[in-house]
């Protein structure tokens, strides 16, 4: 029997969707939903100044319309994610193979969030034009949605297949643009590689996750038919974001 050491050092990605993302601790009940103060869109409207002829006045008098209301954004799209762990019951402790499933959980937790909310959210976004362009137009394209629409930074979302022909740097752990410093996640869970490519802008992410922990009862999901003890880790992650809609552009690579 060969003898067992440890396994190799596991370094976690960069730049995946956590690098933008803040968990906070909280005992606030957020699983069934969560509101907040959302933000108004694009830019003010402008009136005539001093010393100028005055813009037309609306019937109430004022110069300009006061319709800009404040919205309030809303999530409630929960969603589990799991880990597990299969042995037989021969060298293996229990508390071997929570700790086991756990991890499993964790390795993979990331990429499996990305694709839930790149297929929830994301990949369905309006686009901003139909034609794909070069990359460094499309990011430049997204850059001015974001300062136009959203008036504080955003994120743009790529395919981790792309990330390589992005102009980034790195900055406290994230990867952001090269001259703006807009944060981008390179998604594992964005599309196929290869595939028609989009990038998406969307605005600030709020962000909740459970503790990962074992859940069920070893008993119960013990595999008597192939002998085998099975364990199950949980996690269960809400994420939404400000009130300003995301958008695309598409991207051909080749140009």
């Amino acid at each position: 029997m060969p003898t067992i050491v440890a396994p190799p050092e596991r370094t976690p990605l960069t730049g995946g969707l956590f690098s933008v993302l803040t968990f906070p601790a909280t005992t606030a009940r957020w699983e069934m939903g969560v509101s907040y103060p959302g933000q108004t869109c694009g830019p003010l409207p402008v009136a005539a100044g001093p010393g100028c002829t005055p813009a037309e006045e609306e019937p109430d008098g004022w110069p300009v319309p006061l319709d800009r209301e404040q919205p309030w954004g809303e999530a409630d799209d929960t969603f589990s994610v799991y880990g597990s762990y299969s042995c037989s019951p021969v060298g293996v402790s229990m508390a071997e193979a929570e700790t086991f499933a756990v991890e499993d959980l964790q390795r993979h937790e990331e990429t499996t969030v990305e694709q839930e909310l790149w297929n929830r959210h994301l990949a369905a976004v309006d686009q901003l034009q139909a034609e794909p362009v070069k990359l460094k137009v499309a990011v430049g394209i997204l850059e001015q949605y974001i300062g136009q629409t959203y008036g504080v930074q955003g994120v743009i979302h790529a395919p981790r297949w792309l990330a390589p022909s992005l102009d980034t740097t790195q900055r406290g752990g994230r990867l952001v643009t090269e001259t703006l410093e807009t944060p981008i996640v390179a998604g594992s869970g964005y599309g196929i590689a290869g595939e028609t490519a989009v990038l998406v802008a969307s605005p600030a992410m709020i962000a909740y996750r459970s503790a990962a922990e074992v859940v069920g009862d070893p008993v119960d999901t013990f595999d008597h038919r192939n002998n085998r003890l099975q364990v199950l880790a949980q996690r269960t992650y809400l994420i939404g974001f400000d009130t300003c809609p995301p958008v695309s552009i598409p991207v051909d690579p080749t140009l």
